[in-house]
C-alpha cells in the first residue's frame, strides 16, 4: 500500500480545504479572515520565489588540475542573492562528469542572506578515476516557509584529471628479473651477466662496468666484457578491455581495480629496470611502451580513461599479440572473469614457453577445481578483489 508523501504546499491546501469548510457551516468572519490570510501567505510565497531565481547567482572552483584517486579535492562555492528578500533555504548539487561517467560532490545546504555574498570551500575524497570535462551545478531554492521550491542548472567546462591510485609492491614475481631465460636472442635486450659471450678491446661509450679489470691489468690495455642476450628482456602486461567481461561493475570498481593492480607492477618492474609493455584494446590496440622509470608518468597518463569497452575477446587479443613476441617472454594477464577459452588459449601457447602470471580481479574467488587447473598449466594465479588491499596478494610468492 503506497502512502502519499507529505509536503509544506500540502499542508497549507489542506488548511485552506478545510477553513472553506467551517466556513460553509459556520460563516463565520474570522474564518474568512483566516482564509484570504493563507491565500495572501501562499501568493506571496511563490511570488517571492520567482523573484529570487532571477536574482541569484551561483559558481564553483575547484583549484587542482589533478589528483591521484582517494585523495581530497577542494571546491570553493561562491553564491549571491542580489535580491531584497532572502530566499531562506537552499541547497547545492554539483557533478563532475564526462561522456562516460560521472562523480556527484556532497549535497550543500545554505541559508542566503540579501546582498551578501556566501563563500564556501569544502573538501571530499575524489573515488572515480578519469579525465573530466564538465561540470553540471544544480541549484534549488525554497521560499521562507517551503511551501514552493525552484530548481535551476547551470554546465560549465572543467579540465580535471584524477589518475589511477599508485601502491607500492615491495616485490612481484618477474622471472625476467632474475634472468632465468638463456635461450640466446638476435636481438640486444636484456644480458644475462653470468655468461659471458666475448671479451674485447674497450671502445669509447662503453660502459666502465663491462671492464674486465683482470685482463686489462695483464694486457696493459683495457678490455670489455660483453654478455649473451636473453629472449626474456620485456615484461608485458595484457589487459582484458572486452566490454562483456565487464557487465557486472556498473559502479566501475572492478575497472577502477584492475587498472590500479596494472599501476603497480608496472612501476614495479620499471623499479628494477626491465622494459615493458602494457597493451589492451580501445577502438585498436593501444601498446605503452616504458623503458625506465623515467616513463611512470606516460603509464599513469595512458590509463587514466582506460575503459572497459573493447569489442574483442580477451582470448583473440592474447593469441594475436603473442605472436609478435619471442619465446620465453614473460606476460602478466589481468582480467575480471575467468573463462574456459582463457585458459584454452594459455594451454595451446605452452609449446612457446610463455610464463604467464594471471591475475583475476572480482569480488569472488575462484573455487578450488579452477584454481588447480591453472596451477596444472604451470600459471602463477592472484585473485584480487576491489574490497580489499590486493599489495600483500601480488607480493606472495607463487
Amino acid at each position: 500500500m503506497g502512502y502519499i508523501k507529505s509536503s509544506p504546499l500540502r499542508n497549507m491546501l489542506v488548511f485552506i480545504s478545510l477553513n472553506l469548510i467551517v466556513i460553509s457551516f459556520t460563516g463565520s468572519e474570522f474564518f474568512y479572515y483566516v482564509f484570504f490570510s493563507l491565500i495572501l501567505i501562499t501568493l506571496l510565497s511563490f511570488l517571492l520565489l520567482q523573484y529570487n531565481e532571477k536574482k541569484m547567482s551561483h559558481d564553483i572552483h575547484i583549484e587542482q588540475k589533478s589528483v591521484i584517486r582517494g585523495d581530497d579535492v577542494e571546491a570553493e562555492f561562491h553564491f549571491k542573492n542580489s535580491s531584497l528578500f532572502s530566499i531562506s533555504h537552499g541547497r547545492l548539487k554539483c557533478t563532475l562528469f564526462n561522456e562516460e561517467n560521472n562523480f556527484p560532490f556532497p549535497d550543500l545546504e545554505l541559508s542566503f542572506i540579501p546582498s551578501i555574498n556566501i563563500n564556501k570551500t569544502i573538501y571530499f575524497p575524489m573515488n572515480k578515476r578519469g579525465v573530466f570535462t564538465n561540470i553540471r551545478i544544480e541549484s534549488t531554492i525554497q521560499d521562507p516557509l517551503r511551501l514552493f521550491s525552484k530548481s535551476f542548472v547551470r554546465v560549465k567546462g572543467a579540465d580535471f584529471i584524477v589518475y589511477p591510485q599508485v601502491h607500492e609492491l615491495a616485490y612481484f614475481h618477474v622471472p625476467v628479473k632474475g634472468l632465468q631465460g638463456t635461450e640466446r636472442s638476435r636481438q640486444r635486450g636484456q644480458e644475462d651477466y653470468s655468461n659471458i659471450r666475448k671479451v674485447r678491446p674497450y671502445i669509447a661509450g662503453d660502459s666502465h662496468k663491462r671492464i674486465h679489470w683482470k685482463l686489462s691489468s695483464k694486457k696493459n690495455e683495457v678490455f670489455v666484457k660483453e654478455y649473451e642476450a636473453t629472449s626474456s628482456a620485456k615484461s608485458y602486461l595484457i589487459m582484458d578491455s572486452f566490454r562483456e567481461n565487464y557487465g557486472h561493475d556498473p559502479m566501475n570498481e572492478i575497472e577502477d581495480c584492475l587498472v590500479e593492480v596494472t599501476v603497480a607492477i608496472a612501476k614495479y618492474i620499471l623499479k628494477h629496470n626491465v622494459e615493458s609493455q602494457i597493451i589492451f584494446e580501445s577502438e585498436g590496440m593501444s601498446r605503452i611502451e616504458n623503458r625506465d622509470l623515467s616513463s611512470f608518468e606516460n603509464v599513469l597518463r595512458s590509463l587514466v580513461g582506460f575503459r572497459g569497452r573493447g569489442k574483442m575477446p580477451f582470448g583473440q587479443v592474447i593469441r594475436e599479440e603473442t605472436k609478435k613476441m619471442e619465446v620465453n617472454a614473460f606476460i602478466t594477464l589481468v582480467t575480471p572473469v575467468y573463462s574456459d577459452q582463457l585458459m584454452d588459449t594459455l594451454d595451446g601457447l605452452k609449446a612457446r614457453n610463455f610464463k604467464f602470471s594471471l591475475i583475476i580481479v572480482n569480488k569472488e574467488k575462484l573455487d578450488q577445481e579452477k584454481r588447480d587447473y591453472v596451477e596444472a598449466l604451470g600459471i602463477d594465479l592472484y585473485e584480487v578483489t576491489p574490497e580489499g588491499s590486493f599489495v600483500e596478494e601480488l607480493e606472495t610468492y607463487k
